[in-house]
C-alpha cells in the first residue's frame, strides 16, 4: 500500500522537558536534533506542523495557547493549519515513531474507525496516532482544550483501533535513555 498523501504529521515539539532537563526537540542524538530526526522519518509527501513555543527554525510552526497548556492545546492550535484528510500525531521524544505511519494508514483504511492508535503493550498511545480529520476535530470539539488535558482523552471521543507496537513508538524521556540512541548533547 503507497502511504496517503493526503496526510497532515502534527509534530509535538513543546513543552517544559523537565525530566530531560532540556528543551527535548533542541536534544542532539550523534549530531542530529530530535525534531530533525522526528521529521525525516516522517514520508517526503505528508504535510507537517510544528508545535513548539521554542524557535525551531520549521514552518509551519504554531505554539499552544497557553503556552505549555498540554498536548490537546498544541493538537487543537495546528488542526487549523492541517490541510489533510488525515492527521497523525507524533512526539519529538519518539523520532522514529512515524515509521509506523505506513501501517496505521493500512489499518486505518481497513477499519470503520476514526483513529489508529499504537500500543505498547501496556497502553494506548495518542501522541503516536492516526485519524480522520473531521474525528479528531470532532473529538477535540468535545474536550476543554484550555491547559493540561492528556492526549488519551481525545480517545474517549473517538472509535479507536489499536495496533501493536514494534518498538518504533519509543519515547525517551531523560538523557538516560536517549543515551540508548547514541552520543547526546545539548
Amino acid at each position: 500500500m503507497s502511504f496517503p498523501a493526503n496526510t497532515s504529521v502534527i509534530v509535538l515539539a513543546g513543552g517544559k522537558s523537565e525530566r530531560m532537563g532540556h528543551d527535548k526537540a533542541q536534544v542532539k542524538v550523534d549530531g542530529i536534533r530530535l525534531f530533525d530526526a522526528t521529521v525525516a522519518n516522517i514520508p517526503p509527501q505528508c504535510e507537517v506542523v510544528a508545535v513548539s513555543p521554542f524557535e525551531l527554525g520549521f514552518s509551519p510552526q504554531v505554539c499552544e495557547s497557553p503556552a505549555y497548556g498540554g498536548p490537546v492545546a498544541g493538537i487543537a492550535a495546528a488542526v487549523p493549519k492541517c490541510s489533510g484528510a488525515l492527521i497523525a500525531i507524533m512526539a519529538v521524544d519518539a523520532p522514529a515513531a512515524p515509521t509506523l505511519l505506513a501501517p496505521m494508514a493500512k489499518a486505518l483504511s481497513q477499519h470503520d474507525a476514526d483513529a489508529v492508535v499504537i500500543s505498547d503493550g501496556s497502553h494506548r498511545n495518542p501522541l503516536c496516532s492516526l485519524w480522520h480529520a473531521q474525528a479528531l476535530r470532532q473529538a477535540l470539539d468535545r474536550l476543554d482544550r484550555t491547559r493540561d488535558i492528556a492526549a488519551k482523552r481525545l480517545l474517549d471521543h473517538a472509535k479507536v483501533v489499536v495496533l501493536q507496537g514494534n518498538g518504533a513508538e519509543q519515547d525517551y524521556d531523560t538523557p538516560e535513555q536517549l543515551r540508548s540512541l547514541g552520543r547526546i548533547s545539548f
